[in-house]
């Protein structure tokens, strides 16, 4: 049974018009994988932008839009969606 559920999802996932879908952090909304800014913790514990959406780890999608941006370092969205205690940073190159 497992089996054909695998082969079933593979299938699903190469279908043309599958498009992969994020929530943005700030606001909730909903929107295509390609369009949102995806945020990862780098090495130093900063985070920051991941430009090609390959960086490892876990990571955050943000809207584009400045009052997103704006939003994600208040209250404890960082650290619930990196699942991390404490203090996070905001790497410098991504304040608005």
């Amino acid at each position: 049974m497992s089996l054909i559920r695998t082969e079933i999802q593979q299938l699903m996932s190469k279908h043309k018009g599958y498009a992969p879908v994020r929530t943005c952090i700030s606001c909730g909304a909903r929107n295509n994988k390609k369009k949102m800014i995806r945020l990862v913790l780098d090495d130093d514990g900063f985070v920051v932008r991941d430009v090609d959406g390959k960086g490892r780890g876990r990571g955050a999608y943000v809207c584009p839009d400045i009052a997103c941006l704006r939003a994600v370092p208040k209250g404890n969205k960082l650290s619930r969606v990196f699942r991390k205690n404490g203090l996070i940073r905001i790497h410098p190159d991504l304040n608005v």
